[in-house]
């Protein structure tokens, strides 16, 4: 087998095994509730392990676009400072 067949075996393989994942949890799944709360079940330590990803990863994505806006902003503040003069 070369390369290529072994990728592709790979990622059909992974594909079938999450289809199948999907549909026992679906089976499992009886009203909204149980999809959005997890039919209460989980407990608190899974409850504030979610909560505690879910707050670090926005904080993350925040603070990320908040950096890339300031370097924006000096950039284009200190372009005229930078360029020459063309007349």
């Amino acid at each position: 087998m070369d390369k290529a067949t072994i990728i592709l075996a790979t990622l059909v393989a992974y594909k079938v095994v999450m289809i199948i994942i999907g549909l026992w949890a679906a089976s499992r799944n009886r009203s909204e509730a149980d999809f959005f709360l997890g039919g209460r079940g989980l407990g608190p330590v899974v409850a504030g392990l979610s909560y505690a990803a879910s707050t670090s990863s926005a904080w993350f994505n925040s603070s990320r676009s908040t950096w890339m806006r300031a370097r924006a902003i000096v950039a284009f503040e200190s372009w005229p400072a930078t360029s020459s003069r063309r007349r």
